[in-house]
């Protein structure tokens, strides 16, 4: 059904192609998806009275929402910046609940800040929601520049927003920001798809102690094209990705003799996550001479060594 979704729309641009409208252009397509899904607009709150500065880790902002779309892709807020913002980057994270773990993320720049007023996109890999469940947008700066001007996000009052509230965070914990005894909502734009994508499978790995490579494969429900992610360092990071694949297509990976615990996941090309699977990895073994001139001498063996060595892993 989502292909068939994807072929018509793709005609339907195709035909609107050959006309021009004036004073018309499509600016809600997800620029993050390969194949793009045409987005709308969720949820809303406009109202600027007023500017509360965006703070670090242990001072953040939040606002509640509740979306009607059962895929949330992106989101927009209306921020203030007086100068050269004091933090490199600003994330988005989204949560459910407030403390709960992170859904999904995305940061922008402080090189694109403009001084003054704007509205600021944050598009992170797609995620599903559960239309009617209350989850969180998280703000904060991160890397501290050492420089004194601010990045603002605006709000509004008495309570713009029915569906959500905006809050702060201090060393008490999470408060509501509240004008008086007026609740408050900060000026936000979430995005989102009828259509549902599926993240992909887990990924199955293995080692070729012969080649020294981390071979891993997996399969994406949906049929889109996928990479692999892998984490070196065991830091659950990324250190390292694949290029995009048909699902199901192996991938080899140089390990460039690295040993220990590695974390692999796989990401399909609307960025939806697979967990981690973690793998644990050994050095290479190199075969003497002696033997390596017995395999060269008998190749119809090299298979049969291949696999034995192989099962030590």
């Amino acid at each position: 059904m989502r292909k068939k979704f994807v072929e018509i729309f793709v005609c339907m641009l195709l035909i609107t192609s050959v006309f021009t409208v004036s004073g018309t252009s499509i600016n809600n397509l997800n620029h993050k998806n390969n194949i793009l899904f045409l987005d709308q607009l969720d949820q809303r709150s406009s109202k600027m009275d007023k500017p509360q500065k965006i703070g670090s880790n242990g001072t953040e902002l939040a606002q509640s929402f509740i979306p009607t779309l059962p895929t949330l892709t992106r989101v927009k807020l209306a921020l203030k910046s007086t100068g050269s913002a004091e933090f490199q980057y600003y994330f988005v994270y989204i949560k459910k609940p407030i403390e709960g773990s992170t859904l999904t993320s995305a940061n922008i720049n402080r090189n694109i800040l403009e001084i003054g007023t704007g509205w600021y996109e944050f598009d992170f890999p797609d995620i599903s929601v559960t239309p009617g469940g209350t989850y969180y947008i998280i703000v904060e700066g991160v890397n501290s520049t050492g420089d004194t001007s601010s990045v603002y996000w605006w709000y509004g009052y008495p309570d713009p927003y029915a569906n959500g509230a905006a809050y702060y965070k201090s060393i008490s914990g999470w408060n509501y920001l509240k004008e008086g005894v007026n609740y408050c909502d900060y000026c936000f734009e979430t995005y989102g798809t009828t259509e549902v994508n599926d993240p992909p499978n887990k990924p199955v790995c293995s080692y070729d102690l012969i080649s020294d490579a981390l071979v891993v494969t997996a399969t994406d429900p949906d049929g889109d094209q996928i990479r692999y992610g892998v984490d070196w360092n065991n830091d659950l990071t990324i250190d390292q990705w694949t290029s995009m694949v048909p699902s199901g297509t192996e991938q080899r990976i140089n390990r460039d003799g690295k040993k220990g615990t590695v974390n692999v996941l796989t990401e399909d090309e609307h960025g939806a996550q697979s967990g981690f699977v973690s793998a644990t990895s050994k050095l290479k073994q190199y075969i003497n001479r002696p033997f390596q001139v017995f395999l060269e001498n008998h190749p119809y063996l090299f298979p049969i060594y291949q696999k034995l060595l192989n099962k030590l892993v």
